[in-house]
């Protein structure tokens, strides 16, 4: 998929390692988070946040992959993955939970259905959501990366534009 196709943008959330977003954060998208954000997240896909990433709040999502850490409850329709390093401090409530030996959660984990959950409605991806997926190979790709190929006017590859 091209980043733009006839004028349309791939809409995604992408939060830098050295930026701070204080307040709410709501969309219909996905994302990746590798700065701080001091506040809420209720984002309708999927989201990643890297080993330099932070919530100081809750998050509500349909996907989760964390390396960093949340203080806060998380609540993800889909699933929950937490990678080596990561730390989730609040409650965790999803249809598949995955904690990996070299994480830490510290609070209650849920594991729930689909009919179980009142809300599933608010939780239905988005058909936004971009085709690559927002995990890194490895530790060395955890740079910001475009979502699609974008060339310029002379037809050169202009996709890394961050």
């Amino acid at each position: 998929m091209k980043f733009f196709e006839k004028n349309n943008i791939v809409e995604s959330l992408f939060i830098p390692k050295d930026v701070t977003v204080t307040g709410t954060i709501e969309g219909k998208i996905s994302g990746r988070i590798e700065g701080f954000i001091k506040g809420d997240v209720k984002i309708n896909g999927k989201v990643v946040v890297s080993e330099t990433g932070s919530i100081g709040g809750s998050l509500k999502c349909y996907d989760l992959v964390l390396q960093g850490i949340i203080k806060g409850d998380v609540v993800a329709y889909n699933s929950v993955t937490v990678m080596p390093g990561g730390v989730i401090e609040g409650n965790v409530s999803s249809n598949s939970i995955n904690v990996d030996s070299k994480a830490n959660v510290k609070g209650n984990i849920k594991k729930t259905s689909g009919k179980e959950d009142n809300h599933r409605a608010s939780f239905t991806p988005s058909n936004l959501l971009p085709k690559q997926d927002l995990m890194p190979s490895s530790k060395k790709d955890l740079v910001p990366r475009s979502f699609g190929e974008v060339k310029n006017e002379e037809g050169q590859d202009t996709s890394n534009f961050w």
